[in-house]
């Protein structure tokens, strides 16, 4: 580095980009300016603005989703950070790792409690807003020491790639240019997940398994969304191959097994699977090997999935493993995996047939048949042919979300939505993020977008940043009118379920988009979209190409209206366990339950 010492603000930065980390995402401030400077001074990290804060949040985390690094997001004091929070919360609930750094108000500013802009009041301590982001981070450091100031830059970065959860960093203004030593930079950070201490009982739980395989008769796999987050995709798929066992997936699991491999045993949705042969595969198996177990209501509809009900069911959590009835807490899987998959390559497990066998996929073709108005039930059909190896799929919160679940996917393909947080709007900010991450990794395949109208209008702003930038996704607006998966909940015909209607032609003009790299198309019959699709021209993503999808507003997919059938009758079970158990009487008003309702007696 030529000097053994450097200002903070560049450590900062040079750490990141030692771990890979290529973009910073944010919004400038008062508070930051003076420490974004420092990003300059790193040569190959970029800085990405974004339109506000919450959608530099929701970029971070699809370039945390797609990159497997952490996404870094800058923000200014109070108002920035306060702007993002929505986004730490969504990847903190979804395991996704992200490091929010804070420009914050100078120490003898925090020390006399100034009444500067963005502060929270008089008399207040400067440091009230940490108290709003600590529940939603994994660590969080305020470098307000000088002698502690790289320890604690390291510590909070170690602990986002040990736990994949947001960590915050808070950097008063006065801190970015003191120099601090530079050498720390060539240890590297121990950012490794491993069970210390506890070697021989991941050994031991490792043969319990082998075991449990050799013995079964109709063993399978159930993959879910912590398997992605904590790096164990490429364990697990090759675990499969050796095994030759079935990888089923939940809908959080979606493309973590390659749709098209032989290992595929398919989507797993509890009581509402839509194949009933896979669901009776899972359900039938004497043995279940869960990994990487998300169990919120949608995941697992309403939490009916029946798994091993006559066998010997065993979960590989980050948190806990457990075989049976028996559980070792505080013990990652991700050694276990690890272990499980260099025993299986010593040939430690005996294959049989009496494997369940997966269901071959057939090549998806476009059909001839379809004609008229586009209706959920076919439309999604539509894209199975479409979709090429390696595209990365990105399905917006609600009907987006629910149809792609049953979309078949390509080899190598990629697919993100946020089902459990579910903050509709995320999906804009996420295809940025993921556009940079794919990028980055050399990535050739198409970012296909699903996005309804309603979502689109929280943060649209974003598609800007991708003009800018030269990015071509393809985005397909799902305009049903307002907010349909809202009117499947609850008021089909409310008007706080409708939105104020956009003209769509104009959006991508106004946000710079010409017709050298944009364009717009707009769809309502099969006669209209099926070509499209078609076109070679269009497929080739040589431009950003928007095209508006025209569908009825009480129009809804089957597995969306399915699962919120479920999750209200799962709900009402739930409740009435809980008024049992606290002796409680609930009023029922018009046929819902009602919180309102509740009388003790």
């Amino acid at each position: 580095m030529g000097s053994t010492q450097v200002p903070l603000g560049e450590y900062i930065f040079r750490r990141l980009y030692s771990l890979g980390i290529r973009h910073i995402f944010g919004v400038p401030g008062d508070f930051n300016l003076n420490l974004l400077d420092h990003i300059d001074s790193v040569d190959g990290l970029s800085w990405i603005g974004t339109r506000n804060e919450l959608n530099g949040a929701y970029a971070a985390d699809g370039y945390a989703r797609c990159r497997g690094l952490p996404g870094v997001l800058v923000t200014t004091y109070g108002v920035g950070e306060l702007s993002a929070i929505n986004g730490i919360g969504g990847a903190f609930t979804e395991y996704v790792p992200l490091i929010h750094i804070v420009g914050m108000t100078p120490r003898y500013a925090q020390e006399a409690r100034l009444m500067i802009h963005h502060c929270p009041g008089e008399g207040l301590s400067h440091k009230l807003y940490t108290t709003v982001s600590e529940p939603l981070s994994a660590a969080t450091a305020i470098l307000d020491d000088d002698a502690s100031f790289t320890q604690k830059v390291d510590y909070v970065i170690e602990s986002c790639f040990k736990t994949k959860l947001p960590v915050y960093l808070y950097i008063p203004i006065d801190t970015p240019d003191i120099m601090v030593d530079a050498s720390r930079l060539q240890i590297s950070l121990d950012i490794s997940i491993a069970n210390p201490g506890k070697e021989g009982l991941e050994d031991e739980i490792v043969q319990k398994i082998i075991a449990s395989l050799n013995a079964a008769q109709k063993p399978a796999f159930l993959i879910d969304l912590l398997t992605r987050r904590f790096g164990l995709a490429p364990d697990v798929q090759e675990i499969l191959r050796l095994t030759g066992l079935p990888g089923f997936v939940t809908p959080l699991g979606k493309s973590i097994v390659d749709e098209t491999s032989e290992n595929f045993g398919g989507l797993y949705v509890g009581a509402i699977t839509p194949d009933t042969n896979v669901k009776d595969a899972v359900e039938s198996s004497d043995l279940v090997i869960y990994v990487g177990r998300f169990p919120t209501d949608s995941n697992t509809a309403g939490w009916s999935q029946k798994l091993a009900t006559s066998g010997t069911l065993i979960v590989l959590h980050p948190k806990y493993v457990s075989l049976g009835d028996k559980t070792w807490e505080a013990v990652s899987f991700v050694p276990i995996v690890k272990k499980l998959l260099e025993q299986l390559r010593k040939g430690s497990i005996t294959k049989k047939d009496t494997y369940i066998k997966p269901n071959k996929i057939s090549v998806p073709q476009f059909s001839e048949k379809l004609h008229g108005p586009l209706r959920q039930k076919s439309f999604w059909d539509c894209f199975a042919p479409f979709l090429r190896d390696g595209d990365c799929v990105i399905a917006e919160v609600g009907t987006s979300q629910y149809a792609t679940f049953e979309l078949q996917l390509p080899g190598k393909a990629d697919y993100h939505t946020q089902l459990f947080y579910s903050c509709i709007g995320f999906s804009v900010g996420l295809a940025l993020g993921a556009l940079v991450a794919r990028k980055e990794m050399g990535l050739t395949g198409r970012v296909v977008l699903f996005v309804g109208d309603g979502s689109l209008q929280l943060t649209v702003q974003e598609i800007s940043t991708m003009i800018h930038l030269g990015f071509k996704p393809l985005i397909f607006i799902i305009n049903n009118s307002g907010y349909t998966v809202e009117r499947v909940i609850h008021g089909p015909s409310r008007k706080y379920n409708d939105i104020d209607p956009w003209n769509f032609q104009y959006l991508l003009p106004f946000f710079g988009g010409t017709p050298e790299n944009s364009n717009f198309h707009s769809v309502g019959t099969y006669e209209q979209l099926l070509p499209l699709l078609k076109d070679k021209d269009f497929a080739s993503t040589n431009r950003i190409q928007v095209v508006e999808c025209l569908l009825d507003r009480y129009d809804s997919p089957q597995l969306m209206t399915t699962l919120v059938d479920l999750g209200a009758a799962g709900k009402a079970k739930v409740l009435e366990k809980l008024d049992k158990e606290a002796g409680r009487t609930r009023v029922k008003l018009d046929g819902t339950l009602t919180e309102s309702g509740l009388s003790t007696e």
